[in-house]
């Protein structure tokens, strides 16, 4: 039996910080959760591990082969940081 996999990118919001498991939980701007389970790399695993709570990310996921709502980051868009105002001069 085939399935086939979806992809999204998601604009959200660091809820929980990349674990030591390759872990964390995004909030979408539409006010959806996702539990990313994998990173399709090591170097995409370092670049979640940058953010921390509150950060912003775009990233582009595909379901994860695993029982429940998890997912895999396949791309991270650098380029959308958000900078807090409050630390510009």
């Amino acid at each position: 039996m085939n399935v086939s996999q979806t992809t999204q990118q998601v604009r959200g919001t660091v809820v929980t910080e990349l674990n030591r498991h390759s872990a964390m939980t995004l909030r979408s701007e539409d006010d959806r959760t996702y539990q990313i389970v994998d990173c399709a790399s090591p170097g995409l695993a370092d670049e979640l591990a940058a953010l921390t709570v509150g950060d912003t990310v775009s990233v582009t996921l595909t379901e994860a082969a695993c029982r429940g709502n998890g997912w895999r980051v396949t791309a991270v868009d650098t380029d959308c940081a958000v900078v807090d105002a409050s630390l510009v001069a």
